[in-house]
């Protein structure tokens, strides 16, 4: 399906004399399987585009406009709004951004607060039922990429101020679920029970975080855990990102990697674990007798580990 659509886009592109008729097909290629990873239909991406041939149309008219790369900045900087809503007994909270920088951090009125910096094509989208806050990002990528060939260097840096900010109750939250693609992930501050985080090329930094389970999928993002209380277990799922443990104070830790390096800072003593490590040991089999578990698992990662009475 996404091949019938690409190639029928680069036939009315032709049809139009329309330059960079490759690069484009190449771009919208990209973003269709970018929003696959992120869980959609390719059907539906494939609607919410719109017919080939006013997509044509679009290029080849914006493509034939004589404004300057400044003045686009300068109206894309004018497009640029700032939103900001609380909700009250928030519980839950659902965040699925395939770009936006995601920042959570701790906060003293018992209100839940967003603010967010919103572009000319990229809009936040929330709404609470009852205990659940879902947050969404809304993308028009046709508009998007009606400039894009004109000035690749602004867009990318629109991209870096596209910021979503979320002040949680002190008291804590039930869960926090996570998705997104390549917006960086930040927590600071926070309890929840239960944090699920998925990621394609996100880099994740979650510090001074108490909860009961964290779980964190990613591919090729790295994640950077600083003073990480988990009450049950963690377990971190990663293809090529580095993992790394500033200090973490869990009753299991499980980290599996293909091509990541490994760096643990763990709450000691050792004696406290029951340790498993190819990597290190060769062999498939725990070391220690501790009541707490440490199992690292990958394929070609760097790996290290130690232990810490209290965080330094």
């Amino acid at each position: 399906m996404r091949e019938s659509f690409l190639n029928a886009l680069r036939n009315e592109l032709n049809r139009r004399y329309c330059p960079e008729t490759e690069e484009i097909v190449s771009y919208f290629d990209e973003m269709i399987k970018d929003r696959e990873e992120a869980g959609e239909e390719t059907g539906r991406i494939i609607a919410s585009l719109g017919p080939v041939n006013k997509i044509a149309d679009n290029f080849a008219r914006e493509v034939r406009t004589s404004e300057s790369l400044r003045d686009y900045a300068e109206e894309k900087e004018e497009k640029e709004t700032e939103l900001r809503e609380s909700f009250a007994d928030v519980k839950k909270i659902e965040i699925a951004c395939s770009t936006y920088r995601i920042v959570l951090r701790s906060a003293e009125d018992g209100l839940t607060r967003l603010n967010a910096i919103q572009g000319k094509r990229s809009r936040i989208k929330a709404k609470q039922s009852g205990k659940t806050l879902e947050i969404s990002q809304e993308n028009d990528y046709a508009g998007m990429f009606r400039n894009f060939f004109r000035n690749v260097k602004e867009i990318g840096e629109t991209k870096e101020r596209l910021v979503l900010e979320l002040y949680v109750p002190k008291e804590g939250l039930d869960s926090l679920e996570i998705d997104t693609v390549s917006g960086d992930v930040e927590l600071c501050g926070i309890r929840v029970r239960s944090i699920e985080i998925d990621a394609v090329t996100a880099d994740l930094k979650i510090e001074d975080v108490s909860c009961r389970t964290l779980s964190i999928d990613e591919v090729n993002g790295d994640t950077v855990l600083d003073g990480v209380y988990c009450e049950k277990g963690c377990e971190i799922d990663t293809v090529n990102g580095d993992v790394e443990s500033l200090f973490i104070d869990s009753r299991d830790t499980e980290i599996n990697t293909v091509s990541g390096d490994v760096s643990l800072t763990l709450k000691g003593p050792q004696n406290d674990y029951r340790i498993s490590a190819d990597r290190l040991f060769k062999e498939d089999s725990f070391h220690g007798t501790g009541e707490r578990h440490l199992e690292i698992d990958t394929v070609s990662g760097k790996v290290s580990y130690r232990f810490e009475e209290d965080r330094a």
